[in-house]
């Protein structure tokens, strides 16, 4: 599964005080994709509200991270911030399937974000 986030809008800094830390509030859009299902997984297609998905009933997916990749982003004032999705959970929807056939699943995630330090002048 390939989860990147896609920073939509980053709101000016609450505090802006030299030497403190800025806070920001921040709105993203996480992308998931599942490539290579396989084909025993192939069900009946079908399209389900997000209120209908979240009573069916799930199963929990052990998972192992194998990569959590960093999107870098510049800010106006010349920072730069770097933000990662991180999944904390994965639930696959049972007897479920998208308009293509393939298995449904509940993502929970964060995102992370941490300043990307200035490189230091010699």
């Amino acid at each position: 599964m390939k989860a990147p986030v896609a920073l939509e809008q980053l709101p000016p800094a609450v505090t802006s005080v030299p030497g403190q830390v800025a806070q920001f509030g921040a709105e993203f859009q996480n992308l998931f994709s599942v490539s290579k299902a396989s084909p025993l997984s192939i069900g009946k297609p079908g399209v389900l509200s997000p209120q209908e998905l979240v009573s069916r009933e799930t199963v929990e997916v052990q998972y192992v991270p194998y990569s959590e990749d960093w999107n870098i982003y510049r800010l106006a004032n010349g920072n730069k911030l770097k933000i990662k999705l991180v999944v904390s959970s994965v639930f696959k929807v049972k007897d479920t399937h998208d308009h293509w056939g393939y298995p449904v699943y509940i993502v929970n995630s964060t995102n992370a974000i941490a300043p990307v330090p200035k490189p230091k002048s010699v």
